[in-house]
């Protein structure tokens, strides 16, 4: 698919001239303006402005696209967030239109250009190179994710501080005397996958522990199954695992337990995010996110940034991150 982006880098201009002399918000020589244009035509990009845009109107709809999963999850957090999101738009006048794991025939028909008249999108968990964020990028209709985009991505994004988080976790195992430590990673096609690897990894070494990338795992399902099945060929007796999120971490106890080794004594498990799992024992340990100030936080600067298109001005990227909260307790102990 064909961006904004590459007609930006082949005219040699910002992404801004490029919309200005698409949409003629802002003054573009002729002589410039004809450049653009023809590139345009050469790379057959031809951007979607729907009718209700292009009269100066607005759809007065935000569009959010939760998490995109092969076995259709609705994570509990989904509820949270999506009650923040709506209070916030509809008190400013916006209605939400929500995607919630579309199969593929659904979701390329919503993606086909003049399908979804929205204002803005919110995307939830970006993955590499996200054809969401690519399709509302090359129709110049901003949008804010949650969640670190990957660098071929320029938007707005609001997320948990995930490399404090993964580098605190790193450090308490240690310091309570876990040399081995293992992330098993959500999957590996998300962009928060890769931020949390790259953290584990530069944690690792900082804290003079061995192993590094190769003690890094991904998880396709991120499921308790997973937990185990990749836990199972390297857990022994001092080793401990930073997981992803709570379904993980209960696949690790079913190894350990498997295996005749006891949480919290001979091993230990941190996840980095969940709330408390009254399913295992002994408790434990995770970080919990507040995804209702997180959407909040989304649906602000996505509605700041529709406001300075209206108004003509260049659209400021903006990052916001926020701390998660560790829930301590006995899982990260050892003997």
């Amino acid at each position: 698919m064909v961006t904004i982006t590459d007609i930006a880098e082949r005219a040699g201009v910002a992404k801004s001239t490029v919309s200005n002399a698409l949409t003629g918000k802002k003054y573009v020589s002729e002589e410039l303006k004809k450049k653009i244009l023809d590139i345009c035509d050469e790379m057959h990009y031809y951007p979607n402005f729907y009718a209700s845009r292009l009269s100066g109107n607005r759809t007065n709809i935000i569009a959010l696209f939760l998490e995109e999963s092969e076995t259709g999850v609705y994570h509990s957090f989904y509820t949270e967030l999506l009650e923040s999101a709506l209070k916030y738009l509809s008190k400013h006048g916006y209605n939400l239109l929500v995607s919630y794991n579309p199969d593929k025939r659904t979701k390329n028909s919503f993606m086909q250009k003049g399908k979804a008249p929205v204002d803005g999108a919110i995307i939830m968990a970006p993955v590499v190179k996200d054809e969401r964020i690519m399709h509302f990028e090359s129709d110049l209709i901003p949008c804010v994710s949650i969640g670190k985009p990957d660098e071929s991505s320029s938007i707005s994004y609001v997320d948990i501080d995930n490399a404090k988080l993964v580098a605190d976790a790193v450090t308490l195992l240690s310091v309570n005397g876990y040399k081995d430590i293992y992330l098993i990673n959500s999957n590996e096609n998300l962009s928060i996958s890769h931020e949390r690897s790259a953290a584990f990894i530069k944690a690792a070494e900082k804290n003079n522990l061995s192993g590094g990338e190769n003690n890094v795992f991904y998880s396709a399902q991120s499921s308790a199954e997973d937990g185990k099945s990749i836990s199972e060929g390297i857990i022994k007796r001092g080793t401990a695992f930073i997981t992803a999120n709570i379904r993980l971490a209960e696949g690790v106890y079913e190894s350990a337990e498997k295996k005749g080794l006891e949480v919290g004594k001979d091993i230990g498990v941190f996840a980095l995010g969940g709330k408390r799992n009254d399913k295992v024992t002994p408790n434990l340990t995770y970080a919990t996110q507040d995804y209702e100030k997180l959407a909040k936080m989304a649906a602000k600067t996505l509605l700041l940034q529709l406001k300075c298109a209206q108004e003509g001005g260049v659209i400021q990227n903006n990052v916001s991150l926020i701390a998660s909260k560790i829930c301590f307790d006995t899982s990260i102990n050892k003997e």
